[in-house]
């Protein structure tokens, strides 16, 4: 019967290659658990830089746009009859629906004039409300509406008037600036809305880079095309002013859900929401949805 004999160093170097794996493994271990607990401490610190960054670029595109249309039109030059000849085209049109809702003695009797409206296409009565998606312009005008009360009640002071001297040949003419304003409070809303705007696109592509300079890159590329990307800084009052920010909020809400493994049903009545509030928004909304869908 042979016996088989095992060299005292081959035991040896065995327990001591065992005992390398298991301290190796440990490491390992301690690193893996000390990543996780500081992934978890920067998350925190992460996500407040982030969302701050975008507050702050959504403040700056708001001043720009804003700056923009008071270069274009010197709209706090101008007197109330002025501004709202400054709104041509279909801006007037809309902005008068607005005016409407304001001026009407109650809410109720606001609404009502526009749905049975039987001026703008006289003799014929039609719901302008939902002919020209109204939906923003009776927004802003019941949001108006609660300021005044609000603001009447709290007495605050909603709107500073003054008198513009405009050169020899011309009569001085009085002008308010505030959100006491009705064309003020109604173009405000649209830059407020486009300036949050950017802010997304900002959070968009910093979730697709999985770095924030990749959302600058993203605001640098949108900036540099400005002309192409919007008009809301020429034309406040038109539909893709008010509906495009929503489009691109639900944009980054699909992407946040194709990105996670198992996503809330908050999301999917989030986008749900979303797409309400697009649709309503602008008479057009079909065609980017179906190639939104399509692709």
């Amino acid at each position: 019967m042979a016996v088989t004999k095992r060299h005292p160093n081959q035991n040896d170097s065995s327990s001591k290659r065992n005992m390398g794996r298991s301290r190796f493994t440990k490491r390992n271990d301690t690193k893996t658990a000390k990543e996780n607990e500081s992934g978890k401490f920067w998350t925190i610190p992460r996500t407040i830089f982030v969302v701050t960054f975008a507050i702050g670029i959504s403040v700056v595109h708001r001043n720009h746009i804003a700056n923009m249309f008071e270069s274009d039109r010197h709209f706090s030059h101008l007197s109330t009859l002025e501004r709202e000849l400054a709104f041509r085209t279909e801006m007037g049109l809309y902005y008068s629906y607005f005016k409407t809702i304001i001026t009407a003695d109650t809410a109720l009797d606001g609404m009502r004039a526009i749905m049975y409206d039987n001026i703008t296409e006289y003799p014929s009565t039609i719901n302008t409300l939902k002919r020209f998606n109204l939906y923003p312009e009776v927004t802003l005008g019941l949001a108006f509406r609660m300021y005044e009360q609000i603001s009447s009640a709290m007495n605050w002071q909603t709107k500073v008037c003054y008198t513009v001297n405009r050169g020899e040949g011309y009569e001085p003419v009085q002008s308010c600036e505030g959100l006491g304003e009705p064309s003020y409070f109604f173009i405000e809303s649209a830059f407020l809305l486009n300036g949050i705007m950017m802010g997304v696109f900002f959070l968009f592509g910093t979730l697709l880079s999985g770095c924030p300079f990749g959302g600058v890159i993203t605001v640098a590329a949108i900036f540099f095309n400005h002309g192409e990307c919007t008009r809301v800084q020429w034309t406040p009052p038109l539909r893709e002013s008010f509906a495009y920010p929503f489009f691109v909020l639900q944009i980054l809400v699909v992407s946040y859900i194709l990105r996670t493994p198992r996503p809330s049903y908050k999301f999917s009545v989030m986008v749900a929401l979303l797409n309400t509030t697009f649709m309503a928004c602008w008479q057009v909304t079909f065609a980017c949805l179906f190639v939104y869908l399509h692709d």
